[in-house]
């Protein structure tokens, strides 16, 4: 049957995929909410919600191993048969599809608030919905290409801001060292662990990657890099606007960009930075609709993903207006996706890994991928 290629992708690209979609987490409300239950040591949690998510990321990586080539839904169906597989698909789509509907609200009010004030809500909308379903259309091999061009942007910008930021850092900020208490940090670390749930996406797309064996090195050295990033944006975060000012903040990063001040012919260079907000913005959206098409389509064995991506970028487009504000977009964000997340992202592979044990099954040799 004839199918649109959908392209493949090497180990390297997987890796600054994944860099891309953890990081950009941290251009929306996640520092504020680390603030938020964590106080001065906003840091200290994300180590906590790191390890529990680094153990998630273990079961996952077990899990493909034991079943070399085939992707989440495949798994899924050879474990527990056809409706574990769409049971297993609607989870993964649903949970992409919910991903892609908060994280445009608040990428567009973003641009709004900083930049175009003046500009309605949805023609901002537009532009990023055009932008994602026009990627997802093209494929992985194209996203994966825009991601090596994007990376070192990304990246470089983040740690411009804070070097060029540095200056305001106070390190009494920082005491008391533990923050609300090592009881509150374990308590909520469990659910931020889901700031790291956008690497499932590992596991749908494997069958795309060209060297499979070198999936495992990509995907732990994309989490240690993100949460090594997020980590020192926290510390510096903390450091410069104190913790009474920072649960207020919903952009940090602008807000450190907004701050620089270097003479009088060099400042506002928030706006030089606004480019890769947009564009980082779009990628993540672009995966995000990408994989919850892609699910669905292997879970109702449908041959192509692309008719699915219109009608979930209109459900994504419509939705996105639900919330009637910044704040409450990213609420929603943190008391809902951000704090459940973490169940369907580390449970369905704990489960399907639990049952492949019981069941013997898995540790075969991988199957030859099927042209496209």
């Amino acid at each position: 049957m004839y199918r649109l290629k959908e392209g493949h992708i090497n180990s390297q690209s997987l890796f600054r995929i994944l860099v891309i979609l953890v990081v950009s987490n941290i251009f929306l409300g996640t520092p504020g909410a680390m603030v938020e239950e964590g106080a001065t040591a906003g840091w200290i949690l994300l180590l906590f919600a790191g390890a529990i998510a680094g153990a998630g990321i273990f079961i996952l990586i077990k899990l493909l191993k034991k079943f070399p080539g085939k992707n989440f839904i495949e798994i899924a169906e050879t474990l527990w048969g056809r409706p574990g597989a769409v049971f297993t698909a609607l989870s993964f789509g649903i949970l992409a599809v919910y991903t892609a509907i908060i994280s445009l609200r608040e990428f567009a009010e973003t641009m709004l608030t900083t930049v175009l004030p003046r500009t309605p809500i949805s023609v901002v909308t537009f532009f990023f919905v055009a932008a994602m379903l026009l990627g997802a259309y093209k494929g992985l091999e194209v996203i994966g290409r825009t991601s090596i061009l994007l990376l070192p942007f990304v990246i470089g910008g983040i740690f411009t801001i804070l070097f060029l930021a540095g200056n305001y850092i106070s390190l009494n900020n920082l005491f008391p060292l533990l923050g609300t208490g090592l009881g509150e940090l374990a308590y909520h670390a469990p659910g931020r662990s889901s700031i790291f749930i956008e690497i499932i996406l590992v596991s749908l797309i494997v069958s795309n990657i060209s060297d499979i064996e070198n999936i495992p090195r990509a995907t732990w050295k994309a989490f240690g890099v993100s949460l090594t990033v997020f980590i020192v944006v926290e510390i510096f975060y903390i450091s410069i606007f104190r913790v009474a000012t920072s649960e207020k903040l919903y952009v940090p990063l602008f807000q450190m960009a907004r701050i620089i001040y270097m003479g009088r012919f060099i400042q506002r260079i928030e706006a030089i930075f606004i480019f890769i907000w947009f564009f980082t913005g779009a990628l993540k959206l672009t995966l995000a609709l990408y994989a919850g098409a892609t699910a669905l389509s292997r879970g109702f064995r449908i041959p192509i993903y692309q008719p699915l991506l219109f009608p979930l970028g209109l459900l994504t487009f419509s939705l996105s207006f639900v919330p009637p504000d910044i704040i409450t977009a990213v609420r929603i964000d943190m008391l809902y996706l951000r704090e459940y997340g973490a169940i369907p992202a580390w449970g369905l592979p704990l489960a399907l890994l639990a049952t492949s044990f019981i069941r013997k099954k898995g540790g075969g040799r991988p199957e030859k991928s099927q042209p496209d």
